[in-house]
C-alpha cells in the first residue's frame, strides 16, 4: 500500500477573537481557502488584544467603556452577553485552533507554536494605531529557521507608519518570503520600509463566492418577513451621525421600506419603522446582507458583503477624494460610484449595474486565490 503524503501544517495569526464580524468571517474564509488547497491549517489561538495594547488607556477611557457595557447589558437586555456567546459558538463550531491558547505576547513568544508554514493577515494586523509594538503579527514569534512566513491581505489601515515604529516594522518585514496587502497604500509602505514588492489581493471573505456563503447564512435564526434596509454603521474610525442617520432616512422613503439596524445606537431604537439588532452572530450577519433589499454601511466587511452578494448599497466615509480602505476596495470591484461622503446630499436610488462588478471580482478573486496558491506552494 503508498504511504500516504502527510500534508504541511499551516499557522494563521490574525485578529479572530475581536468581537467583529469581518475578524471571525476573514478569518473563517481564509483557514476554509487554505484546506481547499490541501493544507492542514490551524488558527493560531493569540488573544488580541491583550495587556501590552490595553497598557496606554487612559483611566477614564477604561471607566468609559465599562460603563457602556453595564448600560448596555443592564438595560438593553444583555446583547452584548449573548453577542459574546453567539461569536464563541462560531468560533467553536466553524474555526480549527491551535490546541494551545496564547495569553499574551510573552507567551507566544516564549512558547512559539510550531508549524511548516506560517501565514499573517488579514485584517488590520499592521495598524500601528491597534498593534503598536506587538510585532506578533509580523510573525516575530516564528523560530523554525526553514519554515515559509507569508502575507495574505494584510491591511496597515494607513498611509503613514509613525518614526518610532518603522525600524522595528521593518525589520520584521524584511524576513517574509511572500507579502500581499489588502490596499494599494500597502504596496508603497512595504516598499519604503524594506525594498520590497508586495502585491494587493482581495479580503478572504472576498475569496469565497455568494453561494459558498449563502450556506453559511443558513445556521441562523433571524427571521425578517418583508423588504427591509440593513444600516450597519460603525462609528470607531470617525463619527458618521447625524448626517448618516438623514441619508439613511432619505433612502427609506424613497424605498419605502423598514430599516434594520445592525449594532445600532439608543437613539435607533426611537426611529420610526426600525428595528435594532444589537445581539447578532457572524452568521446572523451574512444573513441579514443575504436578504436586504438595500445595505448602508460605513464598514469595510459591510461593503464586502454587500458586493458578495450584488446587493445595491451606499458606502459611507469620511472624503470621497481622501485615501481610504473601502475606496480601495472600490476600486478593485469597479464600484467606486457607490462611495458616499458622509456630507454628501445627493442619493441616486438608481439600479446598480453588477455585470461589469461581477467579472471585476471574478477577476480579483481568481488572482488573489493564484497568489495563495504559489506562495503556499514556496
Amino acid at each position: 500500500m503508498e504511504k500516504s503524503i502527510e500534508k504541511k501544517r499551516v499557522g494563521l495569526i490574525t485578529m479572530h477573537r475581536v468581537l467583529n464580524f469581518g475578524s471571525a468571517l476573514q478569518t473563517y474564509a481564509l483557514q476554509r481557502k487554505v484546506r481547499e488547497l490541501g493544507y492542514n491549517c490551524e488558527v493560531i489561538d493569540y488573544i488580541y488584544p491583550n495587556n501590552r495594547h490595553c497598557i496606554k488607556e487612559s483611566i477614564l477611557k477604561r471607566v468609559k467603556q465599562k460603563a457602556r457595557f453595564i448600560i448596555s447589558n443592564v438595560f438593553w437586555g444583555f446583547p452584548d452577553f449573548i453577542k459574546r456567546k453567539r461569536f464563541q459558538a462560531f468560533s467553536k463550531r466553524f474555526l480549527s485552533l491551535s490546541p494551545r491558547t496564547y495569553s499574551s505576547y510573552e507567551d507566544i513568544h516564549d512558547n512559539s507554536p510550531s508549524y511548516d508554514i506560517y501565514l499573517t493577515g488579514s485584517d488590520q494586523v499592521w495598524n500601528p494605531l491597534y498593534v503598536k509594538d506587538d510585532t506578533t503579527f509580523f510573525l516575530s514569534f516564528c523560530k523554525k529557521i526553514h519554515a515559509s512566513r507569508i502575507s495574505f491581505a494584510s491591511s496597515f489601515s494607513t498611509t503613514r507608519i509613525p518614526k518610532e515604529f518603522r525600524k522595528l516594522y521593518a525589520r520584521h518585514l524584511s524576513r517574509f518570503d511572500r507579502i500581499s496587502v489588502r490596499e494599494h497604500s500597502g504596496i508603497g509602505l512595504v516598499a519604503d520600509l524594506t525594498g520590497q514588492r508586495a502585491e494587493v489581493v482581495c479580503d478572504p471573505t472576498l475569496l469565497l463566492n455568494e453561494s459558498e456563503w449563502s450556506k453559511l447564512a443558513e445556521y441562523s435564526r433571524i427571521e425578517v418577513k418583508q423588504p427591509y434596509i440593513l444600516a450597519y454603521v460603525l462609528d470607531y474610525a470617525f463619527n458618521p451621525h447625524p448626517q448618516i442617520d438623514d441619508m439613511i432616512t432619505r433612502i427609506q422613503k424613497e424605498l419605502k421600506m423598514p430599516v434594520i439596524c445592525l449594532d445600532g445606537r439608543l437613539a435607533d431604537y426611537m426611529k420610526k419603522d426600525a428595528r435594532v439588532i444589537k445581539n447578532a452572530g457572524p452568521c446572523d450577519f451574512v444573513r441579514l446582507v443575504k436578504h436586504a433589499s438595500f445595505v448602508v454601511t460605513t464598514s469595510f466587511h459591510g461593503t464586502a458583503f454587500a458586493l458578495n452578494f450584488s446587493k445595491p448599497f451606499y458606502s459611507v466615509i469620511v472624503n470621497t477624494e481622501k485615501q481610504d480602505r473601502i475606496l480601495s476596495l472600490l476600486r478593485l470591484a469597479d464600484a467606486r460610484d457607490r462611495a458616499r461622503s458622509v456630507t454628501d446630499t445627493a442619493i441616486e436610488m438608481t439600479p446598480m449595474d453588477y455585470a461589469p462588478i461581477a467579472r471585476s471580482l471574478n477577476h480579483l478573486r481568481d488572482r488573489s486565490a493564484s497568489f495563495l496558491k504559489e506562495a503556499l506552494a514556496g
